[in-house]
């Protein structure tokens, strides 16, 4: 991609794409082969489809470690778990990469503390929202069992 498309779009959402990722689409691809069913394609009308809310980019992703929506663990005040079934909160600061399947996905960080990792979303299928490596760690590894 175009160096210009990835400057326009961080600028536009107030966010840096992690260095790993944002190296990828710009001498890489901008999509295509990879883990679950492939990469979305950056910025395409179906890439565009899975992101929660990029205005919400710049705001700071709220999980460290697993996470399950529970009354006990609300991540903000607004959106109780059980009021709904997802709320934007959970996934600001990140961005979908790939379906997995059955309404999982893999997320990548692009702000707070896990920033640059890879998480897997498995929240529609009633499991948690768990970490994983950093981009390039995530497709190498996916590389590499491919081969």
């Amino acid at each position: 991609m175009p160096e210009a498309t990835v400057a326009g779009f961080e600028r536009e959402h107030r966010c840096e794409l992690p260095a790993s990722y944002r190296l990828f689409l710009t001498t890489v691809s901008g999509g295509g082969a990879g883990p679950g069913y492939g990469l979305y394609e950056f910025g395409s009308e179906r890439w565009l489809d899975w992101q929660e809310d990029l205005d919400l980019l710049s705001v700071p992703f709220p999980h460290t470690g697993p996470f399950l929506p529970s009354p006990e663990h609300p991540v903000c005040t607004e959106h109780a778990p059980g009021e709904e079934d997802f709320s934007p909160c959970w996934f600001t600061g990140s961005l979908v990469l790939a379906e997995i399947g059955c309404g999982s996905f893999y997320r990548l960080v692009v702000t707070g503390p896990a920033r640059g990792q890879v998480w897997t979303d498995d929240l529609g299928c009633g499991h948690a929202l768990s970490r994983g490596p950093d981009f390039r760690d995530w497709y190498a590894q996916w590389l590499n069992h491919s081969l």
